[in-house]
């Protein structure tokens, strides 16, 4: 499937914007609709760092799989209705000239190749872009208001 971009733009600098997005385990905290998020795993934030994240009675697993700071966080997620292979998010980062920073989110996903998988993926990954635009807006939001950047050494648990 083509994958699905959207993007946004802050009047964050990209550093502002990753201490953000880069608490990995604190999504809760910023984005409107996820209802808690967690550390399953003991490793700093970085490849192979591990959250739960839970939306309404969903429960998500995301394993972080290429990471490059101020730059890209892109994860893995498992949990979703077994229609694909690998369902995949990939923020990217962008300094503007203005000092501001350009933000993309990208879901690929690849369904399974039963035609009713394929039906089922469609309409999950429409609901997964809806969720992925919100998410945009809400990281330009939080990134905004954040006071200062703060190191990616969380230990783990949000509310």
């Amino acid at each position: 499937m083509t994958p699905l971009v959207s993007s946004g733009s802050s009047s964050a600098s990209p550093a502002a914007v990753w201490s953000v997005l880069s608490g990995f385990f604190d999504l809760a905290t910023w984005a409107d609709g996820v209802d808690h998020s967690s550390a399953l795993t003991a490793t700093p934030v970085g490849l192979g760092a591990t959250r739960r994240v839970q939306v309404k009675s969903s429960v998500l697993i995301e394993e972080i799989v290429h990471f490059e700071p101020e730059s890209v966080l892109a994860y893995q997620i498992r949990g979703l209705p077994p229609v694909a292979f690998q369902v995949e998010n990939r923020w990217q980062l962008t300094r503007r000239a203005n000092g501001g920073t350009d933000i993309s989110l990208t879901l690929t996903m690849e369904p399974l190749p039963k035609p009713i998988a394929k039906l089922i993926a469609q309409l999950l990954r429409r609901r997964m872009a809806s969720a992925n635009r919100k998410f945009v807006k809400d990281l330009i939001t939080a990134s905004q208001h954040a006071k200062a950047p703060h190191l990616a050494d969380n230990d783990g648990a949000s509310q």
